[in-house]
């Protein structure tokens, strides 16, 4: 809880920060924008490290390769930054590049999971 309050606090306060400078100096509000993403983003390292151990322990428990479950994980990280990148993008006004963003986070998830199609066929072809 404390942890959200303190997330909350700073997006709201680089938010009210980002619209006043946003009349004057868009240049300057758009990195006050970036450098509040990266020290949420970095607030959010120890949360995502320990949901990621569980998942790992989970995936132990139930079996599972290592193999089948990192590529979930990378792509779970891709979509988050891909996400936050193509928004970046977009108030900058450039959405060409953040529907390229977009596209390359898409082909990157796409060929990850490519080990798990392949485990996939394989399972489905050794019950025919």
């Amino acid at each position: 809880m404390e942890g959200m309050l303190k997330v909350a606090l700073a997006g709201v306060t680089g938010g009210l920060l980002c619209l006043i400078l946003k009349k004057d100096t868009p240049a300057l509000a758009l990195a006050v924008t970036v450098a509040v993403v990266g020290l949420l983003s970095y607030w959010l390292l120890d949360a995502v490290e320990q949901v990621i151990g569980f998942m790992r322990n989970l995936s132990g428990l139930a079996g599972l390769e290592g193999g089948l479950f990192l590529p979930v994980i990378k792509c779970v990280g891709i979509a988050m930054v891909t996400r936050i990148a193509a928004d970046l993008c977009r108030d900058a006004r450039e959405t060409a590049i953040a529907s390229a963003v977009e596209l390359a986070g898409t082909v990157i998830s796409l060929f990850l999971t490519l080990p798990l199609f392949s485990a996939l066929i394989k399972l489905v072809t050794s019950l025919i």
